[in-house]
């Protein structure tokens, strides 16, 4: 995601990679809550009641995501929020 938000850049090692990570990080806590006022309500009781697959929960978070956020980095968005858990994230 880091490297999507930041574009590609000289890549010459570790540095660079954790850079773009610290970036992702911060653009997901500056956007914590907008993404928790689209997430934390109906999509999460969805998520919580409906029994889906992996795909069915990443696209389902991917477009409240895209709602806050744009497209773009929705799905990106989505499954990191998946694999942290939408409960620990609203509560």
């Amino acid at each position: 995601m880091g490297e999507w938000l930041l574009g590609s850049g000289p890549g010459f090692g570790p540095s660079d990679i954790d850079r773009k990570v610290r970036f992702a990080r911060s653009w997901l806590d500056d956007k914590r809550n907008e993404l928790r006022r689209e997430l934390c309500g109906p999509v999460r009781d969805r998520l919580e009641t409906g029994g889906f697959d992996a795909m069915t929960e990443a696209a389902t978070v991917a477009d409240a995501v895209a709602a806050a956020v744009g497209k773009p980095p929705a799905n990106i968005v989505a499954v990191i929020l998946l694999r942290r858990g939408i409960r620990r994230f609203c509560d």
